[in-house]
């Protein structure tokens, strides 16, 4: 075995890992295999003799090529799958024939190869269904720079930011909005115990935290956050905590932090100095995922509403009308659609929702 790098065990992190990989090939295991490992995975072979046997036992495979050939429809279908798979009711739904059908019209949904380049030079890849942002989200985060997303509900702000959890290799941790410090930072009960929260792991032990609905949180909360991000420990309720290498934040909003608008009225002004802690992105719908979605629930005619209510929120941006008109409607419009509720109610429910008759006159005539 060659050189150690370190005391054992040894915390291994963004610092570091291009070390660790190097020593691992150095010491036997294949460079494809290595490439493949976690974070946590290179800990585990560098502090266990046993898992790095296992590791030098893995046969080589091929490297992959720069930019390999993707099924779209399988890639499709295997995002499909899993989000009906976490939708209620979706075992009523003849998923063979939704699959079938998914293959032969999807279209092209935004697929792509997310590639992460580490200080040792490996490549770590994410291939799949991915919002068409996430590949600039991902280099601001691989940048270590923390990021703040802007965008209206339902643009995919969350899940982008698991996809780059992933891909980076760190956990995934979330909170929504926060009106309590100790919410965030956690607090000491009545018998002493530490009551520990999700940002709380993710600054202790890495990973990516995402604090979504930001813009709706209290004040102290955020001054908390900003202390925390500013220096590199922070006096959590037991003491003081250093800061994880692999520790970062992603905070998502539906504005930039100038306060409320027309759309979002409960969304507070945030302070110059938290708002600096960030780089900042405003995120788009994904059109094409939309209609694809949409179309998983009703073959026959999910992919057309879904473009009707596309055209429906771009009129209504073109009138400057105080109405939001996200790809929810388009998820709820399809279902109702396979379930045979009349389409007037369907347009009532998903696309009008209590907008007055005027506004909605002006709003028909434009889409």
């Amino acid at each position: 075995m060659t050189d150690s790098l370190g005391p054992r065990p040894l915390v291994v992190s963004s610092v570091n890992r291009g070390d660790v990989r190097r020593w691992c090939r150095a010491n036997g295991v294949p460079s494809s295999v290595v490439e493949k490992l976690t974070t946590k995975q290179l800990a585990d072979a560098y502090n266990d003799v046993d898992c790095l046997g296992e590791l030098q036992r893995e046969e080589a495979t091929p490297r992959a090529p720069k930019t390999p050939a993707i099924d779209v429809a399988d890639v499709v279908t295997k995002a499909v799958t899993a989000a009906l798979a976490m939708i209620p009711n979706a075992a009523t739904m003849d998923e063979e024939r939704v699959i079938e059908l998914i293959r032969e019209y999807a279209g092209t949904p935004s697929v792509s190869v997310i590639e992460v380049r580490d200080s040792g030079g490996v490549i770590e890849r994410l291939e799949g269904l991915h919002h068409p942002q996430t590949v600039d989200v991902l280099s601001i985060l691989n940048a270590r720079v923390n990021l703040w997303l802007a965008g209206p509900a339902g643009s995919g702000k969350t899940t982008m930011a698991k996809h780059c959890a992933a891909a980076l290799g760190v956990s995934f941790y979330s909170t929504g909005a926060v009106q309590n410090e100790y919410k965030l930072t956690g607090f000491v009960d009545a018998e002493g115990r530490t009551v520990r929260t999700a940002f709380r792991e993710a600054y202790e032990h890495g990973g990516l935290f995402l604090w979504d609905e930001v813009d709706a949180s209290a004040a102290n909360a955020l001054v908390a956050f900003n202390q925390a991000l500013a220096n590199d420990s922070f006096p959590f309720p037991d003491g003081m905590i250093d800061k994880h290498p692999d520790f970062l934040a992603i905070a998502a909003a539906n504005t930039f932090g100038s306060g409320a608008t027309a759309e979002f009225v409960g969304r507070n002004r945030i302070d110059a100095a938290t708002l600096d802690r960030f780089a900042m992105l405003e995120i788009h719908y994904d059109e094409a995922l939309e209609c694809a979605i949409a179309k998983a629930f009703n073959p026959d005619g999910g992919a057309q509403w879904a473009q009707l209510v596309q055209r429906y929120r771009k009129a209504a941006g073109k009138l400057g009308l105080r109405h939001m008109i996200t790809p929810r409607a388009s998820l709820h419009g399809a279902k109702m659609l396979q379930s045979g509720v009349r389409g007037e109610l369907i347009m009532q429910t998903t696309l009008r929702r209590g907008l007055d008759q005027a506004s909605w006159d002006k709003l028909e005539a434009e889409a």
